[in-house]
Parts: C-alpha cells; structure tokens; sequence
C-alpha cells in the first residue's frame, strides 16, 4: 500500500504548527464553521470552512475560503487556541510572546476615521 501525504500551502509553504476551530462561531448567521492557523511564516491565518450546503449549492467554490492574516508575531507560531467562552483568539510563537487577539467590528474602525 503506498500512502502520500497531502500538501497544503496555507502558510506560504511554511509547516502549519495548530489549528483550532473557533466553537463560539455563529454558523446559522455565517455558514460553515471558522477556524485559525499558526505557522512557520510567522502569521496567525484565519479561515472559513464552508458548510455541505454551500459546497453542495456550488462545488466550484473552493472547500476554505481565506478570511484575514494576522501578523505581529517575529517568528514562528507554535500554537493558536479560540476562548471556550468567548470569541478571543490567543497565539504563542518562538518569539516568546503571546498575543491575545479579538475581533473589531467595521463600523466600529470606521467612526473614529477622518479620511
């Protein structure tokens, strides 16, 4: 029996160190489910994992669509964790820093701008 391993490229073709589903993702307003990435380019990716429904409605759509990079880490990230009680995402590399990261709202960026 002969086995290959599947290649993602995720990370631009850095090793992926974790990944954590975020159980606190509102899949009936979003669809699908969200989870987060940690690898060796020093990024913290975030992704969405598209329900049967829309893969079904369209199976040309890709599977995981890309939704942000987040990237304040200086060196690889070993480890990225969702709260169990909230939507706070943290991440830990061997920069020797943990980042605790949480999601801001667009209209909420957009009050304080004076384009």
């Amino acid at each position: 029996m002969r086995v290959k391993t599947v290649q993602i490229n995720w990370h631009d073709k850095q090793p992926i160190f974790s990944v954590d589903f975020d159980h606190n993702y509102d899949n009936a307003q979003h669809g699908g489910w969200r989870f987060a990435t940690g690898g060796g380019d020093n990024n913290v990716r975030m992704w969405r994992l598209r329900s049967p429904a829309e893969r079904e409605a369209d199976p040309n759509v890709p599977a995981v669509e890309f939704l942000a990079s987040l990237n304040r880490h200086t060196a690889p990230v070993n480890v990225v964790r969702f709260s169990p009680c909230s939507s706070r995402l943290a991440s830990a590399g061997d920069d020797g820093v943990i980042i605790i990261w949480r999601q801001v709202d667009d209209a909420h960026n957009q009050a304080g701008r004076t384009d």
